[in-house]
């Protein structure tokens, strides 16, 4: 190989080099480095410079829907996904929820470091949460102030309860 050659091959090598080093978080996400098994400090939206080793888990930020509803065809289950609630008074009936909810950027650690994955953090929290709030207020209430006249207040009394258990976990509700 002739020196004009080589000088091409070892560009070609500095530049595949950097570009293994470079991760990209996007504008909507925050990224988690992990190398050799230690976890690093979260990367905020840009270009990062890292050894080709680092694996960078991203997670958006956006907001998400999480619907449990009855209808088979809607929401995020292909089955009934409605709560099953007991009214006060013994009364029961099945009720649609849907949260609107995302990531807080600075919490996105905490909640790797216990959840690893988006889909968990939905399961394992924002769901379990929702369905528990929503048997524990409908259960303050009779069932015909499920059904039409204090609809709001309860509503409004799932959020409150909500934002209270989870957003010090790193959920955010819009």
């Amino acid at each position: 190989i002739g020196f004009g050659a080589a000088f091409i091959l070892a560009i070609i090598a500095a530049a595949a080099g950097t570009w293994s080093c470079t991760k990209i978080v996007d504008a909507t996400e925050v990224g988690i480095p992990t190398t050799n098994g230690k976890v690093g400090e979260s990367m905020q939206p840009g270009w990062h410079f890292t050894t080709p080793w680092t694996k960078v888990t991203t997670y958006s930020t956006r907001t998400n829907e999480l619907s449990m509803l009855r209808a088979e065809d809607e929401g995020d289950k292909a089955k009934d996904d409605s709560i099953p609630v007991v009214a006060a008074g013994g009364g029961s009936m099945n009720v649609d929820l849907t949260v609107r909810w995302g990531l807080k950027p600075e919490k996105v650690k905490d909640l790797f470091f216990e959840y690893r994955t988006v889909d968990n953090i939905k399961d394992s929290l924002v769901r379990a949460q929702a369905r528990s709030i929503a048997r524990d207020v409908f259960g303050t209430h009779t069932a015909e102030e499920g059904y039409s006249t204090e609809r709001g207040v309860i509503s409004k009394e799932i959020e409150d309860e909500l934002r209270e258990r989870l957003e010090a976990k790193g959920i955010r509700f819009d």
